[in-house]
């Protein structure tokens, strides 16, 4: 994630917030962010909002990443099944990307392009 944005404590954070609590961290307490030019990204990272045992469905996850329009995946591990986004149910996500793991830039000759890109038609 260190290579799209930058990880930032969501605690008070003054700049666009993507419907993230920065009043009581009940999103969460970090998340990452991208400014270029005039524009600001906050990511919904999935592994950084709360999971709690006693919602089944995950509620305040969907909440966020069912209402984005983009998608990124991001695989870890060898050998894995092709990802589908058949497996995401949303009305709003119109384009997924999926990337397999990248080792750290540390180590830039590991390093792939590769990447899958699925639009959703309609």
């Amino acid at each position: 994630m260190e290579t799209i944005g930058e990880r930032v404590a969501l605690k008070d954070w003054k700049k666009f917030r993507a419907g993230l609590d920065v009043n009581n961290n009940a999103t969460g307490t970090h998340s990452f962010f991208a400014g270029m030019d005039s524009h600001e990204i906050m990511f919904h990272v999935s592994t950084l909002l709360p999971f709690r045992k006693v919602d089944l469905q995950q509620l305040e996850r969907k909440r966020h990443i069912g209402n984005d329009i983009c998608m990124l995946v991001y695989r870890e591990g060898k050998n894995l099944p092709r990802w589908r986004p058949n497996t995401v149910e949303s009305e709003f996500i119109r384009e997924f990307r999926a990337f397999p793991f990248l080792p750290p830039l540390s180590e830039p000759s590991l390093l792939t392009s590769f990447f899958a890109c699925a639009l959703l038609a309609g």
